[in-house]
């Protein structure tokens, strides 16, 4: 997420996960701006609307982080397996038997924001349905006189 001074067009101190500066040009010249700041003239009031979706960051310790992340989010989602077995077995003769199995399974998986959006309330509820069914048959002989 961008710092409360990178949300206001200050980039002087960002680093990258090197701890390298990350230079920040201006798209009509490709130089750097100076100082790596933007100047208030320069930002846009649309750009600065969208930044109000983004939550602050959280987590500025970049001894855990690395630097790779700022911000943590805990939302928790539904996830309910339903998971059905039916076995069928058969004594053909004292020698031979037979087995039916026939599984099914269901898996909704519902989440408050999908695609790892990550934003102080849900934007994008997902919902995911993963099933199966699968079915097997065994047939099994003794050669054997009971």
């Amino acid at each position: 997420m961008p710092t409360a001074l990178e949300r206001a067009g200050d980039f002087s101190q960002s680093v990258d996960v090197n701890g390298k500066a990350i230079a920040i040009a201006d798209p009509s010249s490709g130089q750097s701006f100076p100082g790596n700041r933007i100047p208030s003239n320069r930002v846009d009031a649309n750009g600065l609307a969208l930044l109000g979706v983004f939550p602050a960051l959280n987590f500025p310790n970049r001894a855990v982080s690395k630097g790779a992340y700022n911000y943590v989010t805990a939302f928790s989602g539904k996830d309910p397996l339903s998971l059905y077995t039916l076995k069928l077995d058969y004594n053909i003769a004292a020698n031979d038997a037979f087995s039916a199995t026939y599984s099914y399974n269901s898996d909704d998986n519902t989440t408050p924001n999908g695609g790892g959006i990550t934003a102080p309330f849900a934007i994008l509820p997902d919902t995911t349905h993963n099933g199966g069914r699968m079915v097997a048959g065994h047939y099994r002989t003794s050669f054997r006189q009971p």
